[in-house]
């Protein structure tokens, strides 16, 4: 604000002119330019320093993730690859169980055969032990018939002079 004579003797002067002070405003105003600039720079340096962060947390989560899908594929085909290998040896283990079992079958059926064998031999052996005492038993049956045949009528005699009658055992009687 000027004051009045200043504003009276501006006025009373040919080419007037008035002191705006341009000088202080054009300081001023640089001034607040260069720090809004410099506000500006450095926004904008700290937006792309964030963005740059995030971009590399991208990139190496993305490598994390490739790396780990990568492992997780691994860690299936050595699944499976050890799957198949059980497998194999399960079938491998069967195939030998097979062999021993049919072994096993073979071995019964022979040792079936010689028991079979053994059985008619040890038949035949006591048929032939048992005819020749069948023989001498029949032999000793009639001579035994005989002497019970000649015996009868002298024990009829006897039991009607002594008026009893003599009884044995059903064995004896034959």
């Amino acid at each position: 604000k000027l004051s009045s004579p200043t504003r009276t003797s501006i006025l009373t002067e040919p080419n007037p002119s008035v002191d705006l002070r341009l000088h202080a405003y054009e300081a001023s105003t640089s001034n607040f330019l260069r720090a809004v600039t410099n506000y500006a720079n450095r926004t904008v340096a700290e937006i792309t320093k964030y963005r740059n962060a995030q971009e590399v947390d991208k990139k190496c989560l993305a490598e994390k993730t490739i790396a780990v899908k990568a492992e997780t594929n691994q860690c299936k085909v050595k699944e499976i690859e050890l799957l198949a290998e059980e497998v194999r040896e399960a079938e491998t283990s069967i195939t030998a169980l097979k062999h021993q079992l049919a072994f096993i079958h073979e071995t019964c059926q022979s040792v079936d055969a010689e028991i079979e064998q053994y059985s008619t031999i040890i038949v035949i052996s006591l048929l032939a032990l048992i005819r020749p005492l069948s023989t001498e038993k029949d032999r000793e049956r009639q001579t035994l018939e005989m002497h019970a045949a000649q015996t009868g009528p002298g024990l009829n005699a006897c039991e009607t002079h002594l008026h009893c009658h003599i009884e044995g055992i059903e064995k004896d009687r034959h």
